[in-house]
């Protein structure tokens, strides 16, 4: 597949889409459905409206390709548009309704990733890796921290709808963030707090940390 350039204003829709056509069909062989121009308009549509945002592999491009012709029914070209071993960003994100650049740029990073334990059963532990935040001046600042964990744990909150707020937050690599545990963690229950009034959930995740202690 060929999406390695960057989305930038010049990028026409249309050849954007006529790209999108004949690499799906190449997924089909020769059997190509009638539909194929819709997907390939749909795809396009998302991406524009991202436009802004939209700095990517084209593992996203054909993530978001194989989902569109999930949604219609062909799940064999679906297929051609993945990989007999996904990566760790795709199996994150098809676990969520609405994935746009920035979301799959935070899986991608492994910022925020599911873990393999259990917790309580079926409970998985949702890690935020804050050793994986940026050092420079983005971040520099409390203000800017607090912000991005805010947008962080707002993009991801869907992951906790299905069991009305149950679920573990935990937090790895607070130290290399420069930041005192205590703190980090009550930043994040109170956002947490928010959200689960926000989205009606029954209570807020709980928020551990994962770091070993020194």
């Amino acid at each position: 597949m060929i999406w390695s350039e960057k989305m930038t204003v010049e990028d026409s829709r249309e050849a954007f889409c006529r790209h999108l056509v004949s690499e799906i069909a190449a997924a089909y062989g020769d059997a190509v459905p009638a539909h194929i121009d819709e997907v390939a308009k749909a795809v396009a549509a998302y991406c524009a409206r991202h436009q802004e945002d939209f700095s990517t592999s084209s593992e996203y491009v054909a993530f978001l390709v194989s989902r569109a012709l999930r949604a219609v029914g062909e799940h064999g070209a679906a297929e051609a548009f993945g990989s007999d071993r996904p990566s760790h960003a795709v199996q994150t994100a098809a676990q969520f309704r609405e994935v746009p650049p920035t979301l799959w740029n935070v899986f991608a990073s492994r910022l925020v990733r599911p873990t393999r334990w259990l917790v309580d059963g079926e409970q998985v532990i949702w890690v935020l890796d804050l050793s994986r935040f940026r050092t420079d001046a983005d971040f520099g600042l409390d203000l800017a921290f607090h912000q991005a964990i805010r947008s962080i744990l707002e993009a991801v909150a869907e992951i906790w709808d299905q069991t009305a707020g149950s679920g573990i937050l935990g937090l790895r690599g607070i130290a290399k963030s420069g930041r005192a545990a205590a703190d980090v963690q009550t930043l994040c229950r109170d956002l947490l707090d928010r959200i689960a009034s926000e989205r009606r959930w029954q209570i807020s995740p709980r928020v551990v940390s994962l770091d070993v202690a020194e």
